[in-house]
């Protein structure tokens, strides 16, 4: 009994996260246009977000799954049904220091010219 009584007292000094913060260099950006969306409309979206991309300079590389989610490429990313309404970006950006700032300036980016389009 003294033993249980001293794990739940010891508990109180264990810190709780749910999720843990992310220390990945990676950023998932999901585009879902309008269900009535044909895949090649989604296709025209995402030329037009690259260009977005390619002029960040934080950013390192990306890839783009049009149609589907990405590939699962750790465990806690849901994988995504196929639609044609949809499209998924594996953005890499140049390091943890500057990802939050790449996800401000494409929130912001996305908000505006993207009518259409739920991020």
């Amino acid at each position: 009994a003294g033993l249980f009584a001293l794990s739940v007292v010891a508990m109180g000094f264990v810190g709780q996260e749910f999720f843990p913060k992310s220390d990945r260099p990676e950023v998932m950006v999901d585009l879902t246009l309008p269900q009535t969306a044909s895949i090649k409309a989604t296709g025209e979206v995402v030329a037009r977000v690259e260009k977005l991309l390619a002029a960040d300079p934080d950013i390192d590389h990306w890839s783009f799954y049009v149609g589907q989610g990405a590939v699962r490429f750790y465990l806690p990313l849901d994988a995504q049904l196929a639609n044609d309404f949809f499209a998924q970006a594996v953005v890499v950006t140049k390091g943890h220091a500057v990802r939050q700032a790449v996800i401000d300036r494409l929130e912001k980016s996305l908000s505006v010219g993207f009518d259409d389009v739920m991020t």
